[in-house]
């Protein structure tokens, strides 16, 4: 079902003020007054993260009940694999094979985390493709089933870093072998390269993983000029 005006015009007061209760609340008594459980349920979480241990429950059980029709406005993906923080999904795990079936809209505007698993080497440009339609995603983590054999495989990945990405701002590459973790992404130049204050491997964690290092190395390595 399409929004409102009026339902548009109080998601963009929450998404306006993310920190604010407020707007908030006005949006779950406007969805209680139309008999809709999400607003109850937004309420419920609200009080929840102020300490009220009875309205954790009741949120609980509202989730239980309503969470699979709420978790299907995101497309493809399982309640169990959506979180809900202040009556809002804020961080979401799909496979790789479900990527193209995530539904991009409102649903995604409050959601800040991905969690990508199942993933091949040869997935960056499909995981590229999400990043571009769920555009508020600022965190994300991507683990594969093998490990990487090329250093052309690494750097596919560290492709995804630049390219005017806001506001993502941090990678974490896992596989079987080791891990990469990349931070302030949003402040890299597009095609991997990392941009000169950033490049020193204290900028961005342990690098286990050879060919991922090798890739981080030379794109720090061209970012300082050096061959």
């Amino acid at each position: 079902m399409s929004e409102s005006p009026e339902e548009r015009r109080l998601l963009d007061a929450v998404l306006a003020a993310p920190e604010d209760d407020a707007p908030r609340e006005v949006y779950a008594d406007w969805l209680i007054a139309r008999g809709d459980p999400r607003g109850d349920f937004i309420a419920c979480q609200l009080a929840a993260a102020r300490g009220a241990a009875e309205a954790g429950s009741r949120a609980r059980a509202l989730f239980a009940t309503h969470g699979e029709a709420w978790a299907a406005a995101l497309g493809g993906v399982e309640p169990s694999d959506v979180t809900f923080e202040r009556g809002f999904p804020v961080s979401c795990a799909a496979r790789a094979d479900a990527l193209e079936g995530l539904r991009p809209g409102a649903a995604w505007s409050t959601v800040t985390r991905l969690e990508i698993t199942g993933a091949a080497w040869r997935d960056a440009l499909k995981v590229a493709t999400a990043l571009e339609t769920l555009s508020g995603i600022a965190a994300l983590s991507v683990a594969f089933d093998q490990d990487a054999e090329l250093e052309e495989d690494a750097a596919s990945w560290l492709a995804l870093l630049g390219g005017g990405r806001a506001p993502l701002t941090s990678i974490h590459l896992s596989c079987p072998r080791g891990v990469l973790e990349l931070t302030a992404v949003a402040q890299a130049p597009p095609h991997g390269s990392l941009s000169a204050p950033l490049a020193s491997p204290g900028s961005w964690g342990a690098y286990v993983d050879d060919p991922l290092e090798r890739a981080l190395k030379s794109a720090i390595a061209a970012a300082a000029g050096r061959p």
